[in-house]
This record gives structure tokens, sequence and C-alpha cells, in this order.
């Protein structure tokens, strides 16, 4: 019975590694710093990004420490197997955290709101975005 109880908290950790270090790694390798070299450019329009990828951080961060916070005061017996699945998964969030295709392509996405339209071939012809800009997630292939 401790073996099952010790898989189900590495699955937790893993789940929490995934959903809260994957996203932080990638908003503060990817999102936040290319906001804001892309609001310096003139290819946003409003620097609205860059405070929503802050203030998401600060959320997963918050989230991470509390959940981890229960794990280890309700949950000591088990809390090496949390650290396991959440080593694991931030290993591989922080290996997928950097400009990939899907990365960029979220976050043309999710801010075509404030992305200046008039340099949109510009950024079509530079990083081969033409798919996230009409609505499509374009694929690394994996």
């Amino acid at each position: 019975m401790e073996i099952l109880f010790f898989i189900v908290a590495w699955v937790v950790g893993g789940f929490v590694g995934a959903f809260t270090l994957g996203q932080v790694f990638i908003l503060a390798r990817f999102g936040i710093p290319t906001a804001f070299r892309w609001y310096k450019n003139g290819w946003l329009t409003a620097p609205a990004p860059v405070s929503r990828y802050i203030i998401s951080l600060i959320f997963l961060i918050v989230v991470f420490i509390v959940v981890t916070w229960i794990a280890v005061r309700f949950f000591p017996k088990y809390v090496t197997g949390y650290w396991i699945g959440v080593g694991i998964t931030a290993f591989f969030g922080l290996a997928k955290s950097g400009a990939t295709n899907d990365n960029l392509a979220d976050f043309v996405q999710s801010n075509m709101a404030y992305i200046n339209h008039a340099v949109a071939d510009e950024l079509v012809n530079k990083l081969g975005v033409a798919n996230a800009l009409h609505g499509e997630k374009k694929s690394n292939g994996v």
C-alpha cells in the first residue's frame, strides 16, 4: 500500500510541475522577454501582454508554493515521490520553454489583439508565423 501512495504522490508532483513550473519556465524564458522585445520593436501596440504575463507568473508561483506546502506539511512520508514527479516535469518543461514554434504560435494567438497589423507582413517574413497570424497552430513536427 505504501508504494501505491508513493506513486500517487509522484503523479501529483508531475501534474503540479507540469501545470505550474512548466508554464513558469515558458513565461520567464520566452513569453515575457518576447513581449518586451516585440513592444520595443513596435510589433505590439500596447504593453498589456507583459503585465498579463507577470501576473500569471506570480499566480503560478504562488499556486506551486501552496500545493508544495500542503504536500510537505500533510504528507511528509510521501514527499520524495512528489519531488521526483516535480523534478521530472520541471526538467522536461525547462527543455520546452524556449523559442519553439509552438510557443511562438501560442504567443501570437494569445496576443492577436495587440499585434501591430501594419507590421504583420514583417513578422510573417522574419519569423514564419503566417499560420499563427491566421489562427492556426504551427507544429514543430513532433
